[in-house]
């Protein structure tokens, strides 16, 4: 049985709670190095001459892709917390020294989407003239927000069957990018208005986030990745079924009869008897994790 969004995220939220501190330090160690990794094209490229615009975008486009495999050892870190596992801080770095390659190629539509959408918008700021009137700088303003909210969206639109991508290679080292894609897409077919209920209901907490000058933020972050995380394990089957007869953690149906028993009202769906994966740490390459879904050809 399909769990609901309610059930996710509790589940994600005692997971978080057993590993708070790691999880609240590689979220914001990649928060700062994508920060950094941002501003650093802006400081080597500050001109606003078509050149200089051009090397900006360039330069952007491949700290993009380098910064996924960081996407990528975060997806690991909260994989392992979802599944009980052993997570530590150096998991970040995985797949800088095992098949980065995969990943910088799975993250190549993803960057290029992001881009694409965006380049109308940037395209409309760079070609603005001087402006000198209030009518002037509202309409340019207006005009602006039409473009970047367009291109939201189809972003959204062409991203979201895409978004599990990081977690399928994680997942399944044998996989090829390409193959990592066609997985992603397969297992968000009927599932994509939910994960999109499920991360606009995060809205309240990012803006209570804003409210405090960011320091919710530091729970939210972990907290949205781990249910991101958990929210794949339900695609694969995993989080209902599990693959082997041990478990690295509590499982799924343990944690629901628990919260029950706690005074708690039970999580909507959590119905179904679970057994959790052993996933082995490793320093190199991993076997692939076997799961519900087929791999595609």
């Amino acid at each position: 049985m399909e769990q609901g969004i309610s059930a996710l995220k509790q589940y994600a939220r005692q997971r978080l709670l057993k590993c708070l501190g790691m999880a609240v330090g590689v979220c914001l160690l990649v928060t700062v190095l994508n920060f950094l990794a941002g501003t650093i094209g802006g400081m080597l490229f500050p001109g606003a001459a078509l050149f200089d615009t051009v090397l900006r975008e360039v330069f952007s486009f491949a700290v993009t892709l380098v910064m996924s495999v960081l996407t990528a050892g975060l997806a690991r870190i909260m994989l392992k917390i979802s599944r009980g596992e052993s997570a530590r801080g150096i998991d970040l770095f995985f797949f800088f020294r095992n098949q980065p390659d995969r990943i910088i190629l799975a993250s190549i539509p993803l960057t290029l989407i992001a881009w694409i959408t965006s380049f109308p918008s940037n395209l409309y700021v760079m070609s603005l003239p001087a402006l000198t009137t209030t009518e002037e700088i509202l309409t340019a303003e207006m005009n602006q927000l039409v473009l970047y909210g367009s291109g939201l969206i189809l972003n959204i639109f062409l991203s979201v069957p895409l978004a599990p991508v990081y977690y399928v290679l994680a997942d399944h080292p044998e996989m090829t990018a390409l193959e990592a894609l066609k997985t992603s897409v397969k297992l968000m077919k009927g599932h994509i208005l939910k994960y999109l209920l499920l991360i606009l209901s995060f809205a309240p907490w990012v803006l209570a986030g804003v409210v405090t000058l960011f320091v919710i933020l530091l729970w939210v972050a972990p907290y949205i990745e781990l249910t991101e995380a958990v929210f794949y394990r339900s695609l694969t089957g995993d989080l209902e079924q599990g693959t082997s007869s041990g478990s690295a953690g509590e499982s799924f149906k343990t944690w629901s009869n628990d919260y029950q028993n706690n005074g708690s009202e039970e999580p909507e769906d959590a119905h179904e008897d679970v057994h959790e994966d052993t996933h082995e740490d490793a320093s190199s390459a991993e076997p692939a994790r076997e799961t519900a879904f087929p791999i595609v050809d």
